[in-house]
């Protein structure tokens, strides 16, 4: 196992109001929040109410391989998923009620190719929360 275990977040920095971070223009990260394209993903949509969706993605996440919650309450989470070789990922969600979404982003903290892990990390935990959370 690598060794290398960094322990700055993400150097996007966390914007104001609710929302989750945006990503800087390289291909390592995703988001809800991003101005570029290739780094965008559609939000959760909360068909039941907000607080169930959210307990539930709460219960998703924290079932996953390799993960640390580091903060979670009603309306966000935040964690990290440590990869194979070691190295983290920040993961977020932050609920948006107004809109019935929760927002997410999944970056790595170094390196500039992710191989497409974090999307794939974050389509997963979308096609279960679809199926689990209702």
């Amino acid at each position: 196992m690598n060794e290398f275990q960094p322990d700055e977040p993400s150097i996007t920095p966390r914007p104001e109001g609710g929302r989750v971070s945006g990503c800087p223009d390289t291909p390592n990260c995703v988001s809800s929040e991003s101005p570029y394209a290739e780094n965008k993903i559609a939000p959760l949509q909360v068909g039941s109410t907000p607080e169930k969706a959210f307990e539930c993605l709460g219960t998703i996440v924290a079932g996953m391989n390799r993960v640390t919650i580091i903060k979670a309450d009603r309306e966000n989470i935040h964690a990290e998923f440590r990869t194979l070789l070691g190295f983290v990922d920040d993961v977020e969600f932050r609920m948006d009620r107004e809109n019935r979404e929760i927002l997410m982003r999944s970056a790595s903290r170094v390196g500039y190719w992710d191989f497409g892990a974090n999307r794939r990390r974050l389509k997963e935990i979308k096609k279960k929360f679809e199926r689990e959370c209702g």
